[in-house]
């Protein structure tokens, strides 16, 4: 069998209206998926709101927040409960700006696994919980990508 129809692939998602964090991860994720022969697939979230719908329609293997400012935060600690709730929830990690440090212990209270404010930590923590994230069986071919999903009986 073809590896390019019946890979595996790390769908990730992330909101990040500065794209710091989503740069980050992409870079590493990719240098990541390389070595272990898996392709990554992001699906951006322009609204804190969104990632909801994005997680419930793709399987999501990792899902990022970047919290830039304090407006956002009751949001995104409503975003972290519902995602830990969800029947198989992704890896959730969460980068807050560096003024914004105090609030670790909240983000982790409300489900965040990884929370971080030093973005030079990122991938040395990373790279060990990505062994335990959920990984897509669907094919990577531009025609077929998707399709499965798309089936009135697809999974």
């Amino acid at each position: 069998m073809s590896e390019l129809l019946f890979g595996k692939a790390l769908n990730w998602t992330c909101w990040d209206h500065r794209n710091v964090l989503t740069a980050l991860l992409d870079a590493t994720l990719k240098n990541w998926s390389a070595e272990q022969n898996i392709k990554s697939r992001l699906t951006r979230v322009e609204h804190l709101e969104d990632q909801l719908q994005a997680l419930s329609v793709h399987p999501i293997g990792l899902s990022a927040w970047a919290l830039w400012d304090e407006e956002s935060l009751e949001t995104l600690c409503h975003t972290l409960l519902a995602v830990r709730e969800m029947p198989r929830p992704p890896l959730r990690v969460c980068y807050l700006a560096p003024e914004l440090a105090e609030y670790v212990a909240i983000l982790s209270e409300a489900g965040a696994q990884i929370v971080f404010s030093q973005l030079p930590s990122l991938e040395a923590v990373l790279s060990k919980a990505l062994s335990e994230v959920t990984l897509s069986q669907h094919g990577f071919h531009p025609l077929t990508g998707g399709l499965l999903e798309r089936l009135p009986w697809g999974e």
